[in-house]
């Protein structure tokens, strides 16, 4: 009871100013967030209640890093800071707040971008001064989840085919992204792995042949551009391979060529033979 009380003050506030409020409680206030569900199911306040992951300081340092994303204040006894005595202004904002049953995904407001870029800092520093693996491992955590992004990319197209097209490329292009951020490049891809690029200048319309043998004449950061049809340096053009993806085609064709050398034996598509249009007739047909 006492904590629903304490409670009381600041969903007021959120009421007046038509906000959400989402709430981080421990499990022992059962009755507390039995009390908020009843009010949300009624429709009399829009809350939800979000148990917060990790126990002692991670808890509170995570609890700070939400704190510090919203703009709000962390309230805590150990600032002499309250629920009851809690004001409208030491509430926070986040542009979309999505809920699951394993995870909170919280956009945070841009009018905390230096604040977040300044305990990110103050995180580093932090990591690089621990020795403590585990330790470290939880820092690295609280800076990934403060620099995560998002992004909204809108697809249009005139004909449904075109639209499932152009979808699964900006899927491949995201996920090369992604591959680069963790993998790193692989400029002498094109020097290395000569099929691809001879698919690449073929597909372009140009012959394929010849492209390779240029190629091999180039320095090892020029390579073949078929979107410009010129030789150029690659890296500074802006085609970058992920390391990963050459490095995941290469390990499945040395397993597929594996396999092969080990069976000594391959499964192929018998290639039927076409029957005349006209019957073949002894004496008649040449």
């Amino acid at each position: 009871m006492m904590m629903t009380q304490q409670i009381n003050g600041t969903t007021n506030h959120c009421d007046e100013g038509e906000r959400v409020m989402c709430s981080s409680r421990s499990t022992q206030d059962k009755f507390s967030r039995e009390t908020l569900v009843v009010n949300k199911m009624q429709g009399l306040l829009n809350v939800d209640v979000v148990k917060c992951p990790g126990f002692g300081d991670r808890k509170k340092a995570l609890l700070q890093d939400i704190a510090l994303m919203t703009g709000a204040d962390f309230l805590s006894g150990d600032f002499g800071l309250t629920l009851e005595s809690a004001t409208s202004d030491q509430l926070g904002i986040a542009r979309k707040v999505t809920i699951t049953s394993n995870s909170t995904t919280i956009v945070a407001d841009t009018s905390t971008k230096a604040e977040i870029q300044a305990r990110i800092l103050q995180i580093k520093k932090d990591l690089a001064e621990t020795e403590n693996a585990n330790l470290s491992r939880k820092l690295s955590e609280r800076i990934a989840k403060l620099c995560v992004g998002v992004a909204v990319i809108k697809v249009g197209a005139h004909t449904e085919v075109e639209l499932e097209d152009r979808k699964l490329r900006i899927e491949d292009a995201k996920n090369a992204t992604s591959y680069m951020v963790n993998w790193n490049l692989a400029i002498q891809c094109i020097q290395a792995l000569l099929a691809p690029a001879k698919s690449i200048a073929t597909n372009a319309g140009d012959d394929g042949e010849v492209v390779v043998e240029k190629t091999k004449n180039c320095d090892w950061r020029i390579g073949y551009n078929a979107m410009t049809g010129r030789y150029e340096d690659l890296p500074d053009a802006g085609v970058l391979d992920p390391c990963r993806v050459s490095r995941c085609a290469l390990q499945i064709a040395v397993s597929i060529a594996g396999v092969v050398l080990t069976t000594q034996a391959v499964l192929v598509e018998k290639t039927k033979t076409k029957k005349p249009a006209v019957p073949s007739v002894p004496g008649i047909t040449p």
